[in-house]
């Protein structure tokens, strides 16, 4: 193994010692850091799981639900109104024997 592999190869080991030893510089500054992270953890899950946000996705979703359903009614429209093109519309069979 070279040496620049054995390198790469111990910079995660390096950069877990070195975190180790930096939270382990002052207890109270490591705790103070975990309830600071535990509170703004807390407030982002708090604006995730708000009941105003939950209405709000319903609202997209039963909208969406609407969407679909008025696209399906306007395929069904083209598919007819391609069929009534295709019956009312004289078949290039037809043409050839009319003009020969």
């Amino acid at each position: 193994m070279n040496s620049r592999l054995r390198c790469v190869h111990r910079a995660p080991l390096l950069s877990r010692v070195s975190r180790a030893y930096e939270y382990g510089k002052d207890p109270l500054q490591r705790l103070d850091r975990i309830l600071n992270e535990t509170r703004q953890r807390a407030v982002l899950r708090a604006s995730v799981e708000s009941p105003s946000l939950g209405g709000k996705i319903q609202r997209l979703q039963q909208t969406g639900q609407e969407q679909r359903g008025r696209l399906a009614l306007f395929e069904d429209d083209l598919r007819d109104a391609g069929q009534e093109r295709d019956r009312t519309s004289p078949s290039p069979w037809f043409m050839m024997q009319t003009h020969f």
